[in-house]
């Protein structure tokens, strides 16, 4: 297929330049390059691609979903680096941590940055049963009932905990982690054939960043994300009652900066000592270009990055540019972001963002899988009524009904064996 045709089918209209994209929606892309996407959601829950064209009756989501105010669908950009989150893990069961670090990270990692969306990768069912181990009656979700937990969390309409309206449908997909060595390469073919500039920036856990170690380099990505919104990180003390951080430096790491954003005001005060307002200076001033990179984790790949054609841009292994002029962005919705980065000889540099909450943002520090599990155990017992362990489910899981269903149809197997 060449670019006019593949342009025809991604925007079903011509380019007001002719046959150059000056923008696209990411989501057509995502859907070329993983048609099962549709397959994955089609779980009677209606996304904003299907629910435009269908003809049967609308449902009472899909009716509310157009009442709904949603933000504008993610759209790639020529002319700037478009960068997209990675967010692989389990997911066994995914609870409400998993989805408030995704959307904290999505929302607050700077204009700079240019996060146009994310993907949810869920590791395989073998993967599971190995680090799951021999426990006897342990929970384990297949990879199909963890994608559609997600999905159905996602494309659920209705306000989050800042009252807010979106919950994701339009801007983060979620694959099987063994799907997505082949989706990346019909991506980055897509793009290089479009010229959109696009890069993947993994979003890790906080038990990833840590004073022990970085993990850099997981699928290839030169930047890593974190906060600390679902769970504290022990290289973050909290002072003056939450509202301010002191930074430890990370092993193998430059000093933490702080990134500067639209609407601060430069001054001296940039390291990572207690923050009292006073903001960092411009990245424009840190040369990135004499930090080195940390050697690759477990033999991961240096940096994918996918640029266009015309004039010159970054190669695929140059530095994030960190030191691009951000978009406005409005004071009360701005969450600090400081950076460091690796200072071991390799030939990529890694870097490390990490976007900070207030106490209003932050959940239950002690929610995780691990501790889903438990209530699980506690609540599902046979012959108690499904309710009461929906009941303990709801705030906590995602897709605490659907979860809820998946665990009494196991327990039911696990009766007739």
């Amino acid at each position: 297929m060449d670019q006019n045709q593949w342009t025809n089918i991604a925007t079903n209209q011509p380019s007001s330049t002719g046959d150059t994209l000056l923008e696209e929606s990411l989501e057509e892309y995502i859907r070329a390059a993983y048609p099962a996407i549709d397959t994955d959601i089609e779980n009677n829950i209606p996304t904003s691609a299907s629910a435009s064209s269908s003809t049967s009756t609308p449902s009472s989501s899909t009716q509310q979903a157009k009442t709904t105010p949603t933000c504008q669908k993610p759209v790639l950009k020529k002319g700037r680096t478009n960068r997209i989150l990675l967010y692989n893990g389990c997911f066994n069961p995914p609870h409400q941590g998993h989805l408030a670090h995704l959307t904290h990270a999505y929302r607050h990692s700077g204009a700079d940055l240019h996060i146009v969306g994310a993907v949810v990768l869920v590791a395989g069912d073998q993967y599971l049963k190995w680090k799951m181990g021999r426990a006897p009656g342990a929970l384990r979700l297949t990879v199909a009932q963890r994608i559609e937990l997600w999905n159905r969390e996602l494309r659920a309409q209705g306000p989050n905990r800042d009252g807010s309206a979106d919950r994701g449908v339009d801007w983060c997909w979620v694959i099987p982690e063994d799907k997505w060595s082949a989706t990346v390469d019909e991506l980055e073919r897509l793009f290089e054939m479009d010229g959109f500039e696009v890069e993947f920036v993994r979003l890790a856990g906080g038990d990833k960043v840590g004073l022990r170690g970085v993990e850099h380099g997981v699928w290839g990505c030169g930047l890593t994300v974190t906060t600390d919104v679902s769970r504290p990180v022990e290289f973050c003390e909290r002072v003056r009652g939450g509202g301010e951080v002191r930074l430890r430096d990370l092993p193998g790491h430059t000093k933490w900066r702080r990134v500067l954003q639209q609407g601060d005001v430069v001054g001296e005060d940039n390291d990572a000592g207690v923050r009292g307002g006073a903001p960092a200076q411009t990245l424009a001033s840190m040369s990135l270009a004499g930090y080195v990179s940390q050697v690759c984790w477990r033999g991961h790949c240096p940096p994918r990055s996918h640029t266009s054609t015309g004039p010159p841009v970054p190669s695929r292994r140059s530095p994030v540019r960190l030191w691009a002029t951000p978009a406005p962005i409005a004071p009360e919705h701005k969450r600090e972001a400081w950076v460091c980065e690796s200072t071991y000889f390799t030939r990529s540099t890694y870097t490390v963002r990490f976007i900070t909450s207030t106490p209003q943002d932050r959940l239950d520090p002690n929610l995780s899988s691990t501790k889903l599990r438990e209530i699980i155990t506690e609540a599902a017992t046979p012959g108690q009524d499904g309710r009461v362990l929906e009941d303990r489910l709801r705030g906590v899981a995602l897709s605490p009904e659907l979860l809820a269903k998946f665990i009494r149809e196991e327990m039911g197997k696990n009766i007739k064996e």
